[in-house]
């Protein structure tokens, strides 16, 4: 649930679309234990590649910074 405006998925969509982006991550040659920054305000699709991330083997760096907030 994205407490921001409400919206929920299905694990199964959830799981459907971190697939995808770890085969995308893949087809861009990413390799096990490289790093990935994500940088992103706090909403239900930053996880998606972070769990993708850690599909693939890469190591995720969770940025948060200051200049984004509204």
């Amino acid at each position: 649930i994205d407490a921001l405006n409400d919206r929920c998925i299905l694990y199964k969509e959830l799981s459907d679309r971190v697939i995808k982006c770890a085969f995308w991550l893949i087809k861009q040659e990413l390799q096990r234990s490289e790093i990935v920054t994500i940088c992103s305000y706090r909403h239900l699709d930053t996880i998606v590649p972070f769990l993708a991330c850690i599909l693939v083997g890469a190591l995720v760096h969770p940025w948060w910074d200051d200049a984004m907030s509204d």
